[in-house]
Parts: C-alpha cells; sequence; structure tokens
C-alpha cells in the first residue's frame, strides 16, 4: 500500500512552482496457503509416500508435515515493510537584469530523490534438510548446534548457546556496524540439521526444520540519495537548451544486499562462508552529463 503526498506552494513571481512528493509504501505478509507451487510441492509429498508403500504412519507424518508447511505465514519475498521516498524539484528565483545576466543566472534548478527503506528479506536455508520426503533443501531447526563456533572471519562477536536447547532464530542476527558484520551477518550457533526421520530407516534421511523460518531475515538497512543540477538556456520563445549534471548514489555509500552466493545460507556449507555478504544493492557513485534541446 502506497500513499502520494505533494506539496505545491503559491507560485510566486518569477518563481517556477516548487513539488515535494512524499511516498509511503508498506508490505503485506503473505501466507503459503493457496500457493500454486507449494500446494504441488505437498502433491508431490503425498505421491511420493505413496508410491514407496510406507505404512500408514509414515504416510500420516508426512502429510501432517507438508500441511505444517503450508500453514507458514511469512513475509513477501522482495518486500520491504517500509519505505520512505521523497522527490523534490526546484528552480532558482533569480531576477531579470539584461540579455547576458538573463542567460547566465537565469534558469537554474536542481531536483533529487532520497529513499530509505528496509532491507530485503531472506531465508536461511540447510541442503540436509527433507531428504526422507524427497526433497534436497529446506530450513534447519532452531535448535542449538552441536558444534559451537566462537569466531569466523568477520568482526562481528558471536554468541554461543547451550547444544540442544530451543533457540530463538530473530535473535541469531549479529551486533555492531554494518561493515563488521559484512563476513558473519547471521549467527550459525542458533541453527541445527533436522533430526532424522524414524520411519525412514536411513540415518541421513532427515526431515524438515522448524516452521515459521522463511524470509523472517532481513538485509541491511538501504538508503540512497540521487540529485541534479541543471540549466535551460532560452533561445526566442520556442527553444530552449538544458544541460544537467545527474549524480547517482551522491555521498558513494555502500548499499549492501542479503547473502547471494551460493552457499552463504546454506546451513551444510562451510562456516565461513555462512550469511556473508559480498555484493552491494547499487553501485558507486556515478556521474552523468545530459544536453537536451527542445523546440
Amino acid at each position: 500500500m502506497a500513499k502520494n503526498i505533494s506539496l505545491i506552494p503559491q507560485r510566486l513571481k518569477d518563481v517556477r512552482a516548487s513539488i515535494l512528493t512524499l511516498i509511503f509504501e508498506g508490505s503485506p505478509t503473505f501466507n503459503n496457503k493457496g500457493s500454486t507451487s507449494d500446494a504441488c510441492r505437498d502433491m508431490a509429498l503425498a505421491n511420493y509416500v505413496r508410491n514407496e508403500r510406507q505404512p500408514w504412519t509414515g504416510r500420516r507424518r508426512c502429510l501432517q508435515r507438508s500441511k505444517q508447511y503450508l500453514g507458514q505465514s511469512c513475509p513477501q519475498r522482495f518486500g520491504s515493510p517500509s519505505r520512505l521516498s521523497i522527490g523534490y524539484a526546484y528552480e532558482l528565483p533569480l531576477a531579470k537584469a539584461g540579455t547576458f545576466a538573463r542567460q547566465a543566472f537565469q534558469g537554474w534548478g536542481f531536483s533529487g530523490l532520497l529513499t530509505l527503506q528496509s532491507g530485503q528479506p531472506f531465508t536461511v536455508g540447510d541442503s540436509f534438510a527433507g531428504g526422507a520426503y524427497g526433497f534436497s533443501g529446506g530450513t534447519p531447526s532452531a535448535v542449538c548446534g552441536s558444534n559451537q563456533i566462537t569466531a569466523l572471519p568477520g568482526d562481528a562477536p558471536l554468541a554461543t548457546c547451550t547444544p540442544g536447547q530451543a533457540t530463538n532464530p530473530l535473535a541469531a542476527p549479529t551486533s555492531g556496524p554494518i561493515q563488521r558484520r559484512l563476513d558473519d551477518y547471521i549467527n550459525p550457533n542458533f541453527f541445527s540439521h533436522p533430526a532424522p526421520v524414524p520411519f525412514a530407516g536411513d540415518s541421513l534421511s532427515n526431515g524438515f526444520g522448524s516452521p515459521g523460518m522463511r524470509n523472517i531475515y532481513r538485509g541491511p538497512f538501504q538508503e540512497s540519495v540521487d540529485f541534479s543540477i541543471m540549466k535551460n538556456f532560452h533561445l526566442g520563445e520556442r527553444h530552449r537548451i538544458q544541460f544537467r549534471t545527474d549524480f547517482f548514489n551522491l555521498f558513494n555509500h555502500p548499499v549492501f544486499s542479503i547473502p547471494t552466493c551460493t552457499t552463504c545460507l546454506d546451513l551444510n556449507a562451510s562456516p565461513a562462508n555462512f550469511s556473508k555478504i559480498t555484493q552491494t544493492v547499487i553501485p558507486a557513485r556515478l556521474i552523468q552529463f545530459g544536453l537536451k534541446y527542445s523546440f
């Protein structure tokens, strides 16, 4: 849902009206119920158990777990719960004072866009999860891992917990400035591999992880500032030349993305790569020049 608010002050003498636009946006919560892809997964689970001719107890457990998965509520995959965009444009009010002064000092203006929003959602995964049901990947269990990690390549402090005890997955993100958390954005000590399914008859046939783990984490806060300055030259009544300079990411601040590498969100991968942030959302500062002729 978005709300636009435009503030246009009264036109003053020899002043173009300035425009200020505020945009507030929010993202609702998405529920897996009714999702086509997840419904297909539920059908595949049922067919898998039926084809393998597992005992009724096994089929019932499988279907119960699949329904539990379908009942999860989670944020949208690309949603942002809060977003603020401020756009503005203004032409400087300079008095007329002869032909040369009018061309040199009049027609100057500037505009810009400020965007502030929460980070993108993402999910911590485990390639061991779901093996008992024919899948290669899912979410881990919110249970303290047996192999506690006290140090990773990054500088963020890693909290430890008691192995085997239930944890709060929302407390897994590390703390501190984002520049110190790029190598360990999420604490792997808060998770463990799902337990093997008893009826599968294989110690490596793990079940699904804890419910409600999809898209519960968010990447770093995002902010960007774009700015433009322009000069208009009026040649008679029907001709105009505009020269402008645009600055994208004006202050050259890095806006970091979520962990995106192949093994960065897999609990079964190397701990050194777990939740490692290696990319930015927007590039470094970009300056471009433009010339436009209107007639």
